[in-house]
């Protein structure tokens, strides 16, 4: 615990909170310099309340900075104790020094109109106290109405200073953190070509942008007929919302060509549904986000802040959901090269490099006891090109190709190796439960095929197999099953 308290008192990172910090040392200090005055020249009963009040500003000066905000009932504690101490001193304008250094340090959080509230409270407090002044203790009235006439101008322009320093701190603090979480993220985009990957990404940098943003709340929107479908959602929601009304958006242009660059922000259509759901009153921005084709749907982000919504954060969102949407045409440009790559272009099994690899992968896996693998090869298949045309001969090899996925098992890889040669990867199945799969493939070829104007295509293939355990040569057992086969074709002839 004390050295959590010695980490909090310490001088913190980032130049919001470190002006926090040097203004609240600085109204402890401011206080501790004013404390002599009062003190020398006052009674044991006035010295108490100068005591007690100066302890009541210094604890709540203290407990505010710790927790980060100032309650009403601080700001009730601080009048009374300013009160208390005007009254009891000899001189009470000296408080008002104290009371400056506080203003600094108070303007910096809470809302504008707290802000405001407070030298209204603090002027209060020191009329009252100058008003009793006279009638208490051995007090002499003097001049010190025109002396605190002439400090609460100044007691509203540190007001106004202030907030207005805190504001350019604040701003540039959320910029600062904005600019991290994106450029993180557009690091962590570059090289991507999983979609998963890309939109845990992109729900990552939400989440740190409703950390760097107080009060932020995130959610996209994906249109479904005449409403929205809320897809995701980050920051703090009371009720959080599953569809909403598309005329929310109504005023914010939907892209419709794929990839199309991410809209300006515009205002939602009603901001009172999303307050709702928040649970605090925000300002609602919507942000069209570009088509991306493989998700589909179009889709805005709804963006909402108490106050105001950052435009370094606008900024951030807009490019990065145009560097997501290129992400996603990269992560479709891979898919579709290594489908080209290692996919059979007539038949969509997986080519001779596929199966190889993945018979490798199996061979390689220590989990698995055995691995089996079918050599499928068609019977008659060149009297059937010969006959019927190689486009007859490509729609057998496509109509095969299906049957055997059907006949393999869940987990089973199918592969063209080419021509009319297949193969089925067992991954697990001993030498007995591979003739089950094998003789149930010969039975789904088997069937005969028929085309259009009733031509029946009678279809038959040999299939070899063989079993090995892990650690063998992937060619190696794909030439005993290559083997295997001719030996099944030799015996049905």
């Amino acid at each position: 615990m004390p050295g959590r308290l010695r980490t909090s008192l310490g001088r913190p990172s980032g130049v919001f909170p470190a002006t926090r910090w040097l203004f609240a040392r600085l109204a402890l200090l401011s206080l501790a310099v004013t404390l002599p005055v009062p003190l020398l020249t006052a009674n044991l009963v006035e010295a108490g309340a100068v005591l007690l009040g100066s302890g009541v500003l210094a604890t709540s000066w203290t407990f505010g900075y710790l927790r980060g905000r100032t309650s009403v009932g601080a700001d009730v504690a601080d009048t009374i104790a300013v009160f208390a101490i005007a009254l009891a001193s000899d001189v009470p304008s000296s408080i008002v020094a104290a009371l400056v250094s506080a203003l600094w340090f108070r303007s910096l959080e809470g809302t504008a109109t707290r802000a405001y509230l407070r030298p209204v409270a603090y002027s209060a407090a020191l009329a009252l106290a100058l008003a009793l002044w006279p009638h208490v203790g051995d007090h002499v009235s003097t001049t010190e109405g025109l002396q605190f006439l002439a400090t609460v101008p100044m007691l509203f322009l540190t007001v106004v200073v202030a907030r207005r320093l805190a504001w350019m701190f604040l701003e540039r603090q959320v910029r600062d953190a904005v600019g991290a979480v994106y450029a993180a993220a557009i690091e962590q985009l570059l090289g991507l070509t999983d979609c998963a990957a890309i939109r845990e990404v992109a729900a990552e940098a939400d989440r740190g942008f409703c950390q760097a943003v107080p009060g932020l709340r995130i959610a996209k929107a994906d249109a479904d007929g005449q409403h929205l479908v809320i897809d995701v959602r980050h920051g703090d929601w009371v009720a959080p919302p599953e569809r909403l009304p598309l005329a929310l958006v109504g005023d914010v242009p939907a892209g419709d060509r794929p990839r199309e660059r991410a809209s300006a922000a515009r205002p939602v259509a009603d901001a009172r549904l999303l307050d709702a759901a928040a649970g605090a009153r925000c300002v609602w921005v919507a942000l069209s986000l570009p088509v991306v084709p493989r998700l589909g749907a179009r889709s805005w982000l709804l963006v909402g802040a108490p106050g105001a919504v950052p435009s370094s954060l606008i900024r951030a969102l807009r490019n990065l959901a145009n560097h997501m949407a290129l992400a996603y045409a990269v992560a479709e440009a891979h898919d579709a090269l290594t489908e080209r790559a290692t996919t059979d272009a007539l038949t969509g099994l997986a080519n001779r490099s596929a199966f190889t690899t993945a018979l490798g992968g199996a061979l390689a896996d220590g989990s698995l006891a055995h691995v089996s693998v079918l050599f499928v090869d068609m019977d008659a298949f060149k009297e059937i090109n010969d006959r019927l045309g190689h486009q007859a001969g490509d729609q057998v090899l496509r109509e095969v190709a299906t049957r055997l996925r059907r006949a393999s098992r869940p987990g089973d890889t199918c592969g063209r190796l080419g021509g009319d040669e297949f193969a089925v990867l067992l991954p697990g199945a001993d030498a007995k439960a591979a003739a089950i799969v094998a003789q149930r493939v010969a039975a789904a070829v088997r069937a005969p095929l028929r085309r259009a104007g009733d031509v029946v295509v009678p279809l038959s293939a040999s299939v070899g197999c063989a079993t090995a355990a892990t650690g063998t040569d992937p060619e190696v057992l794909l030439r005993e099953a290559d083997a295997a086969m001719y030996d099944a074709k030799r015996v049905s002839r």
